[in-house]
């Protein structure tokens, strides 16, 4: 994950590996101040997303003095009571994007992914021939390679920042620079090939690069040069190189936030089931047969289970509205903090065509939860359309609320 700022400034990224451990080969070499975390599906959790927060955001925000404006997706992942409570300490305005608008407002998506991702693959190339009997890239081999990567991007990279702003518009402030990009017509297609060739003719450039790739016992092999060992870390929590420094023993004492933990601890156990990335999958939707009716602005609020729904509310930042989402319950009450529970959830998004209708998205929204933002538990859902796609049916009146 990376983030930059108007004045071209790159703070240092974020690494989430797909995994249930960290090794301590997988966090050397890097960049200097990166973060390495993990989760069970390698996707950004709350969790995840907090401890970027505080241990990369809020050092930068300590430097600067005024007031700060963070940009970011509208996920939900972003929002938590722990990140908000920091956003007003340390006066930074957390503004969360419109849907499906970052290509045109992201200003990372605009101007610096596009060719960090050139550089990125001549590394890939480079390595591969380095090791040609390898397909993919060690993760023992990847703090290096991002390390050479930002290198190679330094001069590019503070020039596609400012230029990202400037494109989308937030500074200098133009809301023109993004309706211009908004099309004003289905436009005409042409046809950009000219000639053509023989599909039989291979050049002799291409049988040599294909020979160049061809596996040899006496190539070089891609295992990694030192041994690695497992670290030992809290859940939820993310280590960086300097951590590795003087330890001895071969295990890494947990990182610990300046404020606040980032996860409450397991009630039970430290088994990584309990962990806050934990995927549970969801029982398949069932056909109830039956319509209910519930207002979610009156009576008891129902018993949390695992595998029920219900309406959560979260706050906006630096306002006293509230977002609503449906969610379903994967694990109730997973985790205890003193006398704070925690439930862990998936979000659904609701159907723009059909109202009381609402879809898991293809990439899971999964997040921790305090019980006090679960307002209402909603009655079982009637399953429509493919099963597959996770849809799911409410007929439910919402009390004035807006669901997203």
């Amino acid at each position: 994950m990376f983030a930059g700022t108007a004045a071209g400034d790159l703070l240092p990224p974020y690494v989430i590996y797909k995994s249930e451990n960290l090794w301590n080969t997988w966090c050397e070499g890097g960049p200097s101040g990166t973060q390495y975390g993990r989760s069970k599906n390698g996707w950004m959790n709350s969790c995840n997303f907090d401890e970027w927060f505080l241990k990369i955001v809020v050092p930068w925000a300590r430097r600067i003095e005024g007031k700060k404006v963070m940009i970011g997706d509208n996920l939900s992942s972003h929002l938590s009571a722990n990140v908000l409570e920091h956003c007003a300490k340390y006066d930074i305005c957390f503004i969360l994007l419109p849907p499906n608008s970052t290509d045109k407002c992201q200003p990372l998506d605009v101007a610096f992914f596009g060719p960090q991702k050139k550089e990125w693959r001549k590394l890939v190339e480079d390595h591969r021939r380095k090791f040609p009997s390898v397909s993919s890239v060690d993760k023992a081999h990847f703090p290096a390679l991002l390390n050479k990567l930002i290198s190679n991007m330094d001069l590019r990279n503070r020039a596609n920042l400012i230029a990202g702003f400037e494109a989308c518009g937030i500074y200098p402030f133009n809301p023109d620079r993004v309706m211009k990009k908004l099309p004003t017509s289905s436009g005409n297609t042409t046809n950009a090939e000219k000639g053509e060739k023989s599909p039989f003719k291979i050049s002799a450039a291409l049988l040599d690069f294909l020979q160049q790739f061809k596996y040899s016992p006496r190539g070089e092999s891609a295992k990694p040069t030192a041994p690695r060992r497992k670290l030992a870390i809290e859940p939820g929590k993310s280590v960086s190189a300097a951590d590795l420094e003087g330890t001895d023993s071969g295990k890494v004492k947990s990182t610990k936030a300046n404020d606040a933990p980032l996860a409450p601890s397991p009630s039970e156990s430290s088994d990584s089931d309990s962990e806050c990335e934990s995927s549970v999958g969801p029982e398949p939707l069932k056909n109830t047969g039956s319509v209910h009716e519930v207002d979610t602005g009156r009576g008891s609020r129902g018993n949390i289970t695992d595998g029920c729904y219900a309406v959560i509310k979260l706050p906006y930042v630096g306002s006293t509205k509230n977002k609503h989402y449906v969610a379903m319950i994967v694990k109730a009450a997973c985790e205890r903090d003193n006398d704070t529970v925690i439930h862990e959830v998936k979000f659904m998004r609701q159907s723009a065509k059909a109202p009381g209708k609402f879809i898991f998205p293809d990439v899971e929204d999964m997040s921790e939860i305090e019980d006090k933002f679960i307002i209402k538990v909603l009655p079982p859902p009637i399953s429509i359309g493919n099963q597959t796609k996770r849809q799911a049916q409410f007929f439910v009146i919402f009390d004035r609320l807006v669901i997203l």
